[in-house]
This record gives C-alpha cells, sequence and structure tokens, in this order.
C-alpha cells in the first residue's frame, strides 16, 4: 500500500482531488487478512479513518467507491472485450461522474505499477487508457458507443474469401490481423499455428463479416521464437485450415514434451460463467496455471462442444494465465445457463 502511495504521488498533477488519491492509494488494500472479499471489507474499514481524518460525508462516499473498486478498470480492460458496449455499460453503472473515473484510473495506474512488471505493462497501460477513453465518452455523452465498424478495405478482402495475413511490429509486441473464412474452430487453430511459431498469446478478438472472420491479434514473441514471418504464418494457417490433423499432432507432442519436465504442484483450474455481462453471448473465464498451448486447448474443447468462440482476451500474470472467451451457439446467440454450465464442466475435466 505504501509503494502504491509513492506511485500515486507521481500522478497527483493528473486529478483534482490528490488528496482523495493519495489517501486511497494508501489504504486501498485494508481489507486483506481474512476470507473476507477485500474489497468489500476494505469499503467498510475505510469509513471511520476516513471520518477520523476529518472528509466530509461526499468524499467519504467517495474513498468507499475507490477501494471497492479499486481493480474494477485493471481487471475489465485486461479481461473484458472493449468494443461490447455492455462492457462499458458495466463500468459507467458503479463510476457516477469523471472525477471519480479520473481518480480511479490513477488509483489502477499506480496499484499495477506497485504490484511489479510480472502484473503491469505498457500494453495494459494502454488498454487502461482505452477503456478510460470510451468511458469517458459515454459519461459525457450519456451514450453507450456501438460495436465497430470495419474499414473499406477489411470489407472488400472479407469479401474476397482469400485467407490475409497482416503482421505490424509494435515493440515488445506484435499486432496480427488475419481475414479467413470463417469456419467453427478458427480462432482455436489460429492459436495452435502461434503457438508452434513460439508466439505468447496476449489477446485476440474476432468478428464475422460475411462467410469471412477478421482476427486481431496481440502477440509475443518468446525467447524460442525464430524471426517473424508473414509469409510462413500464413501458409501454416492455410495448411491448418485445410486439415488441423498436423497442427493437432505437433500440438500435443508439444505439450507432452513440456509434461515430462518437473513442476511444483499448482491449484486446479476455476471455470465461471457470466450470463448478463455481454452483448448477445455468455462469457466463460478460465483461470489456470499458464501451459503450453492452453488457449488452443481451450478452443478445441469448445469446437467440440458446438459453441462458437466470438473472442478471447488473455491476461498472463506471472505462471497465471485469465482466459476470458466470449461464446455463443453456432447460429449466433447467448447459451442458456444449461449449455453454459455443461461447456464449463467440460472445461474443468479438460484442463484438469
Amino acid at each position: 500500500m505504501v509503494e502504491t502511495a509513492v506511485f500515486a504521488a507521481a500522478l497527483t498533477r493528473n486529478v483534482n482531488r490528490p488528496d482523495l488519491l493519495l489517501f486511497a492509494a494508501l489504504f486501498h488494500d485494508i481489507g486483506k487478512g481474512t476470507q473476507e472479499d477485500h474489497s468489500d471489507r476494505g469499503e467498510k474499514l475505510i469509513e471511520p479513518l476516513a471520518r477520523r481524518i476529518g472528509f466530509d460525508e461526499n468524499d467519504i462516499a467517495t474513498l468507499k467507491l475507490l477501494v471497492k473498486h479499486h481493480l474494477l478498470l485493471s481487471a475489465t480492460a485486461t479481461r473484458r472485450d472493449l468494443d461490447d458496449p455492455a462492457t462499458i455499460a458495466s463500468v459507467t453503472s458503479v463510476i457516477p461522474d469523471l472525477q471519480t473515473l479520473e481518480l480511479l484510473h490513477a488509483l489502477s495506474i499506480a496499484d499495477g505499477q506497485a504490484t511489479g512488471r510480472a502484473a503491469w505493462s505498457d500494453w495494459k497501460e494502454s488498454l487502461l487508457s482505452e477503456l478510460v477513453s470510451r468511458v469517458t465518452s459515454a459519461l459525457t455523452d450519456n451514450t453507450i458507443a456501438r460495436q465497430p465498424e470495419f474499414t473499406n478495405e477489411q470489407r472488400v478482402l472479407a469479401d474476397s474469401g482469400e485467407l490475409q495475413v497482416k503482421i505490424e511490429a509494435r515493440d515488445p509486441d506484435f499486432a496480427i490481423e488475419i481475414i479467413a473464412p470463417d469456419k467453427t474452430g478458427l480462432l482455436s487453430i489460429v492459436a495452435g499455428v502461434l503457438n508452434l511459431a513460439r508466439f505468447d498469446v496476449r489477446s485476440a478478438r474476432t468478428q464475422t463479416i460475411g462467410k469471412s472472420a477478421i482476427m486481431k491479434w496481440i502477440v509475443t514473441p518468446n525467447q524460442f521464437a525464430p524471426s517473424v514471418d508473414e509469409g510462413a504464418i500464413k501458409a501454416a494457417i492455410a495448411e491448418a485450415l485445410a486439415d488441423a490433423s498436423d497442427l493437432t499432432e505437433r500440438i500435443k507432442r508439444r505439450v507432452a514434451d513440456y509434461a515430462n519436465i518437473p513442476s511444483i504442484p499448482v491449484p486446479l483450474p476455476i471455470v465461471e460463467t457470466f450470463m448478463d455481462s455481454a452483448t448477445n453471448a455468455t462469457i466463460i473465464e478460465v483461470r489456470s496455471h499458464d501451459r503450453p498451448a492452453l488457449l488452443f486447448g481451450i478452443g478445441d474443447v469448445i469446437t467440440k462442444s458446438q459453441v462458437d468462440i466470438r473472442s478471447a482476451i488473455v491476461t498472463t500474470l506471472g505462471a497465471e494465465a485469465i482466459d476470458t472467451l466470449y461464446v455463443t451457439e453456432i447460429g449466433g446467440g447467448a447459451l442458456s445457463p444449461e449449455r453454459a454450465q455443461e461447456l464449463a464442466n467440460r472445461l474443468s475435466i479438460a484442463l484438469a
């Protein structure tokens, strides 16, 4: 908490109430230490402290909100689809005004920086800024942005029905845009190809236009990755789209090789479903120890369950992975509660 306050001190020029920022930073994790959710407990503990210091009732209400929701922006930015209007609505339902938003933004940055490089990066900060920008627009205009439109170039490429791969360097990451004929299991196939190319996936999003899918991936080459070759990636995806059996076998061998390496015991994966947090989709969140081809394996289970993946947001914190998947029925639409629970059970068994 002290370290967070130190980082928050550098952000006091960015907010209208630096006193609230520093006080919240110093006590944001005060609720830790029991089985109760530390954010809920912290909200209760901060009130008498703030009153004793001399803050008025309005300021106390703001401090309680900052402590209770200090993880809201960072968790939403890294684990939810920012293009989904429901994501922005979930934040505006909690944050009442722009002053509170700027305080929570600064607190989120300071908290991330204090946690360390394993949990904070320029990429995560850019996602946080993007979320705050969209929430600011929503609070200012009292509207929620619609789903993004495709560019004319993307529409032309999608109408062609041909596989297209474009890689853009964004040091230290790479942005990969893939336009491909849409098919069930496409995201899993591409995830497998990128894994074999020694890319660590940071995020993956896909949208359908006509009979094609437009996919946007953010990846980081690991230390064993060869040079980034756009042509090689395109050829590998094309081969896997024609016949994924070789890809599947190579992934299985890689997973088996890593399984032979001694490791410490880790907790079992947790799979959760969120039925009302997305537009025309169901959210499946998988929290697991990171492993080779994790996203490929998750996607394979979902595909075999006759469910489509609309988008995926991948977050890695040290050795832990949090994969958030927006899934729909093959013909479109959210899953029923029964279908969602069935899928969650299958994932839990497959990842155990």
